[in-house]
């Protein structure tokens, strides 16, 4: 997961707990950092979370990073407060999975995530 809003993070680490509390979770607030620690191997991922509006990396700029290295298989998904056709494009071009307007109420969020990493729980 790479947010850096406290609260979003938050919330997002704790729905995902409620779901399946043994899937372990590597939050970031800076895509940079996330981008070394995945590439040096310090952390492994079966899927990433990606905001869009970072500091120092924009989330578009991490997404098109990480496509032109073996991690390219992982799949981004994007879960940002943006949901224009602008924004679609630009994640679609650099190879997110998928585009998730964020959630307004820790009910739908549970919903998303729970549809999203349950085809992973069981890997």
């Amino acid at each position: 997961m790479i947010e850096d809003d406290d609260d979003d993070r938050d919330f997002f680490i704790e729905v995902v707990r409620q779901i399946n509390p043994s899937l372990q979770i590597a939050a970031f607030d800076a895509a940079d950092v996330a981008l070394e620690k995945l590439i040096a191997k310090e952390i492994v991922a079966d899927i990433i979370f990606l905001d869009l509006n970072l500091p120092r990396m924009k989330g578009a700029e991490f997404l098109e990073k990480i496509k032109r290295t073996e991690l390219k298989k992982i799949p981004v998904i994007v879960l940002t407060t943006a949901s224009d056709d602008e924004t679609m494009q630009i994640i679609r071009k650099f190879g997110a999975k998928a585009f998730i307007t964020k959630p307004g109420t820790l009910d739908e969020l549970r919903r998303t995530l729970g549809a999203i990493l349950k085809p992973i729980m069981y890997l």
